[in-house]
């Protein structure tokens, strides 16, 4: 989201595990595990075509053998916010992309008189 003309994400980083792949077990089928939405996903033309259209966030993909994947999402206010998209497929994949680029984080304060 655009407050003021400034985009409230600033980085969005995911992480994924490609435990069990086709490189390190050929008997094993890649239609399993928790981050085979996410493995299609970076396969995909829809992430490319979101990276192209949104420049003003970095973006970090991370490979850690053995966890569900993730996405971690910081915000210009050093808000930190942690999604799992574990069983998810490709294109709730990228609403949640788009859900949290569309976000915006306001922390409240207390108000003294």
């Amino acid at each position: 989201m655009c407050v003021r003309g400034v985009w409230q994400l600033k980085k969005l980083h995911l992480q994924f595990c490609d435990h069990g792949g086709k490189d390190l077990d050929p008997s094993y089928n890649n239609s399993l595990g928790s981050s085979k939405g996410v493995r299609e996903f970076l396969e995909s033309d829809l992430l490319k075509e979101f990276v192209k259209k949104n420049p003003q966030i970095e973006f970090k993909f991370l490979l850690k053998r053995g966890t569900h994947p993730f996405i971690t999402s910081t915000y210009v206010n050093g808000y930190i916010k942690d999604l799992s998209l574990r069983n998810k497929n490709p294109e709730e994949i990228i609403e949640e992309f788009k859900r949290v680029r569309n976000s915006s984080i306001n922390l409240f304060t207390n108000l003294t008189r």
